[in-house]
């Protein structure tokens, strides 16, 4: 099974500033995409975005939700677009 990375990119730009943690909620619209891997792809060049957590979780409904822990370890406030990929 070959890996994709950046298959696909998670909602709009989102914020952080210097030595934020952000954590992000993503609602897959009732998709389970399996295991996937996050990435923080930054948009003002920064150095180091870092994600510290993810993983999945069924919600009430059967849905699935993916929740994402993204720190931001450069000296100013950056913006980033939350991209996945995972097994194909």
């Amino acid at each position: 099974m070959p890996f994709t990375v950046g298959s696909f990119t998670i909602g709009s730009s989102t914020g952080a500033n210097p030595a934020q943690i952000r954590p992000l909620y993503r609602p897959s619209g009732g998709a389970d995409f399996g295991a996937l891997f996050f990435l923080a792809d930054s948009r003002r060049n920064a150095l180091r975005l870092e994600v510290i957590d993810q993983t999945k979780q069924r919600e009430h409904d059967g849905s699935t939700a993916y929740l994402v822990t993204v720190l931001n370890r450069n000296p100013k406030a950056t913006s980033f677009l939350l991209q996945g990929g995972g097994l194909t």
